[in-house]
């Protein structure tokens, strides 16, 4: 119960993120996000490095918005992006992928009413998170192999980088589908 007070609370606090347009709020709700890092002991520099990574989409939205819309909106829904994706990371080192999987199986229990299994979604859920960082490693070591030959990452060379990455994924989702299998989670 206790998790999941802690999933609908970053639901609740995300959503006021996106909901906020005056500054002052979200001065506030900088403060907020200080605090939680404070109280979680979320490591700094792990949080930094974390916005770094997602700074790329963070800059392309917000320039995106100065075309749309304007210099202030654009650098609002920027602010906003950042203190969501400092409060997501801060939110992932609160929860395990097993406490997650366990909070989203409670959520989708009234499911059981139309003969959905709420332990299947929450399983989904969980592999799928789980499997992001084994896709981030995949193509990373991608594009060193593709560098080590001499290519260079242009989009014209999408084919050479995309058509082993594709293969690799659909060899690990056989792997883990195996894996599933032989563990009696699927049938």
């Amino acid at each position: 119960m206790k998790n999941l007070l802690k999933f609908l609370l970053f639901i609740i606090y995300t959503l006021i993120i996106f909901l906020t347009s005056k500054w002052e709020m979200l001065l506030a709700e900088l403060i907020i996000n200080i605090l939680v890092m404070l109280i979680v002991r979320v490591s700094v520099k792990g949080a930094l490095k974390n916005l770094l990574n997602v700074s790329v989409f963070i800059v392309i939205t917000a320039i995106a918005n100065i075309f749309i819309v304007h210099f202030e909106y654009a650098f609002l829904i920027g602010a906003r992006l950042v203190l969501v994706c400092n409060i997501t990371y801060s939110f992932s080192k609160v929860l395990s992928y097993f406490e997650f999987a366990k909070v989203i199986e409670k959520l989708f229990t009234p499911l059981k009413l139309f003969k959905v299994n709420p332990e299947d979604i929450s399983l989904i859920i969980c592999i799928a998170i789980a499997f992001l960082p084994i896709l981030k490693d995949e193509f990373s070591q991608l594009k060193r192999v593709i560098k080590v030959k001499g290519y260079t990452l242009k989009i014209s060379n999408c084919g050479i980088i995309l058509k082993p990455f594709f293969i690799s994924l659909f060899e690990r989702i056989n792997e883990v589908s195996c894996s599933l299998k032989a563990k009696a989670y699927a049938e």
